[in-house]
């Protein structure tokens, strides 16, 4: 795999974790908004969230620090 290309993966990968995280926090503002005040959904709904946004930064980090070690595999020889 070239330098290019995995640089490349790299910067896709960190765009697609921000559109994911910012598609997140759009959703779970939307969502506690319709609930209204006292909603014990929306408290459910916050921890849903907050689930999958961890998902989405342990499977970022990991096809990031992937892609370094792909770089810098390349990098090497």
């Amino acid at each position: 795999m070239s330098i290019l290309t995995t640089a490349v993966l790299m910067v896709a990968t960190l765009l697609a974790a921000y559109l994911l995280w910012s598609l997140l926090l759009r959703a779970e503002y939307l969502y506690t908004r319709l609930e209204g005040p006292g909603g014990t959904a929306a408290d459910i709904a916050g921890v849903a969230f907050l689930a999958l946004a961890a998902a989405i930064v342990i499977g970022t980090l990991a096809a990031f620090l992937y892609e370094a070690r792909l770089l810098i595999g390349t990098l090497s020889y």
